[in-house]
């Protein structure tokens, strides 16, 4: 069954050099556009954060939590160390269509 999900990441304290990097390796992992990227202030001020959101949809055999934990990887690698790296993800079952292909479904 198909699942549609929406992922949002955020990331923080990342490489400024990697920036770039780390946007296209999640664009690989997920449905993100690079448009979907964009930077806030943290909470200190000090720091900008990168957040992004998208939909996807998740097929048989695939979790919400190997996506998270690949997306959590994939950032880590690309920023070579270790960021503050946190993605929720929400998550319905898509409907099932009970019409006949030649019927218009209302």
């Amino acid at each position: 069954m198909e699942r549609l999900c929406e992922i949002t990441i955020e990331i923080g304290g990342y490489r400024k050099d990697k920036e770039k990097i780390i946007i296209n390796a999640c664009m690989v992992e997920w449905s993100f556009r690079e448009d979907d990227f964009f930077k806030k202030p943290s909470t200190d001020k000090r720091k900008k954060l990168l957040e992004a959101s998208a939909l996807g949809t998740l097929y048989d055999g695939e979790d919400a939590n190997d996506i998270i934990q690949r997306l959590e990887r994939t950032v880590w690698r690309s920023n070579c160390g270790m960021c503050h790296v946190e993605v929720h993800a929400v998550c319905i079952d898509k409907p099932v269509s009970t019409c006949e292909p030649e019927l218009a479904c209302a």
